[in-house]
């Protein structure tokens, strides 16, 4: 384009000039600010829409993009407006649902929490504490790890179960004791405890009430009772197991008659000092099928001040917290040994201790008991003296003077008749000497004090029969057979026994169990042959 001015002047062409350049700004001005407002415009319908406005965009622009922009946001503000009302409805049905949803759980929440604690009601009374004796002292804590509220009580269950009592067997009073954990979370463990404290209970109360079962002796009435147990268990089929640990103790002596299925080992607080009572015992949870000649009846004679602690596994699944992403679970179970010199045996301070070092993960149960913790002993003088006809018995026995060591040992009994070892040596003389008639009187006494000398039971045994006592002998035999299963020659003897009082089926059974010992077939085949002998007289 080419504009001429002819013959005008300078001032004309720069007066022209500089007015072009003016309407130039004056126009790109006008053109950014209309394209200023508009943004401003757009910006401000944006933010209507976005707080929940109408969104409406005025556009003066008369640019062609911006008007068909504006009509294009019309359009979209007016899907955004019909969404946000369906989006409005759509929030309210949802959240209409979720309280509904929301009423339905807290519904199932309070029957579930009824469940528990209708469960948890008929389990109180099933974890009893009844202990009559002032010898043996029994305590629980027990710490479910599930909590729950109902009607604003907070109440625990779970699996976890301790049961003590005092139960009368031929004349002399024990102390039952029972520590359990049923496997399972919450309401599964909850129903192996209801199972298992129901008859726990229903043994007891008959031990209370049926006379022949008064005259078991101790490990002839763990036998059983285990046995019951296990027959309710193995009815489940595998889907309801329980570890425990059972026994009774002779609130008189101080011995205790136990077994161990599957369970965390027992502590023995003595002295100040903790450690386990381990047992080589192959029984395994109840519910699991099992051998009868591996259910063997362990011993442990406590001593005046010693103190027994059980617990569940939860005294050992301990999660140590370290920092908040910082976590793991102990598996030293020496740890709990820790525990209870820290707690010097008392449970509360033994659960604090646990706490101290972590969090529990597991429901948690401690049974302690305590034999004569505030023993006196007999007057000094009353032991010296007894002390020194002992010596005189021991010089007279190695001189062979065997009558006048049985009139020290004799005197010696009389001046201090609770002192062991002067029984266990008078009886050990009296067999020697054959005089069997007062060594079986004073075996009678023996027993009842000493339960737990199994030597000195076998001895009984044989003296026994020397006596013809063969009811007695015999219940001495199965007594040690129960400890010691793998006893040789005490089997052969019951053989023996049972071979006297003519019960063949109990001689078989006894024999074909003592086979399973020896591949020597010499000490069996004398008795084999009279056992045909007297088979063939049955059938004659």
């Amino acid at each position: 384009m080419f504009i001429s001015f002819g013959n005008a002047s300078l001032i004309k062409i720069s007066a022209f000039i500089t007015m072009t350049f003016l309407e130039a700004v004056i126009l790109i001005f006008m053109f950014f600010q209309s394209i200023n407002m508009t943004l401003e415009q757009i910006n401000e319908s944006a933010n209507s829409l976005a707080s929940g406005g109408s969104g409406s965009l005025p556009i003066l622009s008369i640019d062609k993009e911006f008007i068909q922009f504006a009509e294009n946001f019309e359009k979209a503000t007016r899907e955004v407006g019909r969404i946000r009302e369906n989006l409005q409805e759509l929030v309210e049905a949802k959240t209409s649902e979720l309280r509904n949803s929301l009423e339905t759980v807290e519904f199932l929440k309070k029957q579930q929490d009824g469940d528990y604690f209708l469960t948890s009601l008929l389990i109180k009374p099933l974890s009893l504490n009844k202990t009559l004796g002032t010898n043996v002292k029994t305590d629980f804590f027990i710490k479910q790890k599930k909590t729950f509220t109902f009607h604003g009580r907070e109440n625990e269950i779970g699996g976890d179960i301790c049961i003590a009592r005092t139960v009368s067997l031929r004349g002399k009073d024990y102390t039952f004791f029972l520590n359990a954990d049923a496997m399972g979370k919450s309401l599964q463990g909850a129903g192996g405890v209801l199972v298992l404290g129901a008859a726990v209970q229903s043994i007891l109360e008959r031990s209370l009430a049926v006379e022949s079962i008064k005259q078991l002796y101790a490990e002839r009435w763990i036998k059983n009772s285990f046995q019951e147990l296990h027959h309710i268990f193995e009815s489940f089929d595998c889907s309801m197991l329980v570890s425990m640990v059972m026994g009774l103790i002779d609130d008189e002596t101080g011995l205790v008659y136990y077994i161990n299925a599957e369970h965390p080992w027992s502590v023995l607080y003595r002295n100040g000092k903790s450690e386990f009572i381990k047992t080589n015992s192959e029984l395994r949870k109840l519910g699991t099928p099992f051998k009868e000649n591996a259910l063997e009846i362990s011993t442990l004679q406590l001593q005046p001040g010693d103190i027994l602690i059980l617990g569940s596994d939860g005294r050992d699944d301990i999660e140590f917290v370290w920092q908040a992403d910082s976590r793991k679970i102990n598996h030293d179970e020496e740890l709990f040994l820790h525990h209870v010199e820290n707690g010097k045996g008392n449970l509360e301070k033994i659960y604090q201790s646990i706490l101290d070092m972590g969090e529990l993960t597991d429901d948690l149960s401690l049974m302690r008991i305590s034999f004569k913790e505030h023993f006196t002993l007999p007057p000094r003088s009353i032991r010296k003296e007894s002390y020194e006809l002992m010596r005189k018995a021991r010089s007279s026995i190695k001189e062979n003077l065997l009558e006048n060591a049985k009139d020290y040992l004799l005197e010696a009994n009389k001046i201090n008749p609770e002192n062991q070892e002067i029984l266990r040596a008078l009886l050990r003389l009296l067999v020697r000497m054959k005089d069997y008639k007062l060594a079986s009187d004073k075996f009678n006494t023996y027993i009842e004090e000493f339960p737990g000398d199994t030597d000195l039971i076998y001895l009984a045994s044989f003296t026994y029969k020397q006596t013809k006592e063969y009811g007695k002998a015999i219940d001495m035999g199965e007594r040690i057979r129960l400890r010691n299963p793998g006893h040789l020659a005490n089997l052969l003897r019951l053989v023996q026994l049972y071979l006297s009082v003519g019960n063949l089926p109990k001689a078989e059974k006894t024999l074909n169990l003592a086979s399973l010992l020896t591949a020597d077939p010499k000490r069996l085949t004398s008795l084999k042959s009279e056992i045909d002998d007297m088979r063939r007289k049955v059938i004659d």
